[in-house]
């Protein structure tokens, strides 16, 4: 975990859309972010399409042995 200081800033803008108007100064509080490293992020995709694809797999396997 890391620790995300807590500031304030402005939300919004004048610039773009009339709905991001009047640009507001906001505040947030610090928090406690958890931290995912990069090569455990992507072998936990990597193994849950795995798990997709041999669900997949398995239900075309179960339609086309019931007919």
């Amino acid at each position: 975990m890391v620790w995300i200081p807590g500031r304030t800033f402005w939300m919004g803008s004048d610039d773009f859309y009339p709905e991001e108007r009047p640009v507001p100064e906001v505040g947030v509080e610090g928090f406690w972010m958890p931290v995912v490293l990069p090569h455990k992020a992507r072998g936990q995709r990597r193994s849950q399409w795995t798990r997709v694809r041999a669900n997949v797999m398995q239900q075309k396997l179960s339609r086309t042995a019931a007919t």
